[in-house]
């Protein structure tokens, strides 16, 4: 009987503290928003910063919940995924190194929440993930490990997800051109795998047409210019590993 009394408590606790998550992320968006920071990360920030303050107050919220710390956990991690994946460089960079400090400390609280959100990172279908710097953000931190994260998407650039070259070459350029750069070209080379067979099947389809409509699409000029630019950064790179490098410039070469 006593334990029917305390489930009624204890969702009605879940609740309060949904809502406290809800409001505090609400809060970190809207003073980030509205003061129009020049910050484009957390550490540019200073330490007495009201966005710091709400940060504290939303990791604390989920430390102080033991017996439903999990739960909390989760909450706030698809809070802050939610977040991140409509947030983009160009409207608020500093939003999404917001989110990704706070899902790596959300994360030392819950190893089971973790595992699945970056699960979910990796494995979904779902378009709105196909956000260049919120993944960039991610990769670049870590907490999604970028040899698992390659072979996930290029397998959904095999299977003609929408949306997966574009957001592919753009993420790769990002990742392997950038300075300093996020990952190597050989992180990702079952990627660029997958996008050099789809440029080959882009050429095999205008072979048979006259020289003067042979021409490549968009996305396929999008994917070779990629392939140039990496081959370019391989030449310039001083000798590593041979074989490595050879199965890599036979992957980027066309």
């Amino acid at each position: 009987f006593q334990s029917l009394l305390q489930q009624p408590q204890q969702q009605q606790q879940q609740r309060d503290i949904s809502a406290a998550i809800v409001a505090i992320i609400a809060d970190i968006e809207r003073v980030v928003s509205v003061e129009s920071k020049t910050a484009t990360t957390v550490g540019q920030l200073g330490a007495e910063d009201e966005v710091k303050a709400l940060m504290k107050r939303l990791v604390t919220l989920a430390a102080s919940e033991p017996t439903n710390r999990d739960e909390a956990c989760l909450v706030i991690s698809q809070k802050l995924v939610q977040l991140l994946f409509r947030t983009t460089a160009t409207t608020n960079p500093l939003l999404i190194d917001i989110a990704v400090v706070l899902l790596a400390k959300i994360f030392e609280y819950s190893s089971r929440v973790s595992k699945e959100v970056t699960n979910w990172i990796l494995v979904s279908t779902d378009e709105r993930k196909f956000n260049v710097a919120a993944m960039a953000g991610l990769l670049s931190s870590g907490l999604v490990y970028v040899l698992d994260f390659d072979v996930q998407l290029a397998r959904q650039i095999e299977s003609g997800l929408a949306k997966a070259v574009p957001f592919a070459v753009d993420l790769i350029r990002r990742c392997v051109l950038a300075t300093p750069p996020i990952a190597a070209p050989y992180d990702l080379v079952y990627s660029l795998e997958a996008l050099g067979r789809v440029l080959k099947r882009a050429a095999s389809a205008i072979a048979s047409l006259p020289a003067n409509q042979q021409q490549l699409g968009q996305e396929a000029k999008d994917i070779m210019g990629l392939m140039e630019d990496i081959s370019k950064r391989i030449s310039e790179q001083p000798s590593g590993a041979v074989g490595s490098e050879a199965k890599l410039r036979e992957v980027v070469s066309f």
